[in-house]
């Protein structure tokens, strides 16, 4: 008997439209492996790269933690210079920062007379403040509470009372001296307005 071939596809046409799918799938098919090729590759070099980069660093903390071993000196250093940048930051926050209403006080002494002397100045993290001045003579004296007594030299303070006068008398001289008590108002907020 003769066989003969069967032929599943019944026409032309219908062949080559499958030829044309499938030629289109396998080009397809291959461009996609091309592209997860490329993806995987710049994956892998960038992965290869963190990891070199993370050894570098690895292996410089590992020299740096074994000088630092090594040399008890710089350790002992290091530790010493912790210690006083802790004693810094705890002076910064424990500071009144009086300088600047050190030279208010100043500031005024010196605009209502040339001879007073500011005995005593302390202030407190509050701005709480007590102050003693001095003064040669009677004229001085009265130049001085008149500033004091003034508009700008009050607004300065949120409460300022006159808590002492004494009168000292040494040898020939006269000194008179006052002493206020108060506290001052706050100039870093009037600085931001």
């Amino acid at each position: 008997m003769k066989k003969h071939q069967i032929n599943l596809l019944a026409t032309r046409e219908n062949y080559q439209k499958l030829e044309k799918i499938f030629f289109y799938l396998r080009i397809t098919s291959i461009l996609t492996v091309f592209f997860m090729l490329i993806i995987i590759i710049s994956f892998s070099l960038v992965l290869t790269n963190q990891n070199k980069i993370i050894k570098n660093l690895l292996h410089e903390k590992k020299n740096l933690v074994e000088s630092i071993s090594f040399n008890p000196k710089k350790e002992s250093s290091l530790s010493f210079i912790e210690k006083k940048y802790q004693n810094f930051k705890q002076f910064l926050n424990e500071d009144s920062n009086s300088l600047p209403y050190y030279e208010i006080i100043n500031a005024a002494i010196s605009q209502a007379t040339q001879s007073a002397k500011l005995v005593t100045f302390k202030i407190g993290k509050d701005r709480q403040t007590n102050f003693i001045v001095a003064f040669g003579n009677f004229d001085e004296f009265l130049s001085f509470l008149k500033t004091a007594e003034s508009s700008p030299f009050l607004d300065k303070f949120e409460s300022l009372v006159l808590k002492n006068f004494n009168l000292v008398s040494e040898k020939s001289t006269v000194n008179y001296q006052l002493n206020f008590q108060g506290r001052f108002k706050n100039i870093y907020d009037e600085d931001k307005n």
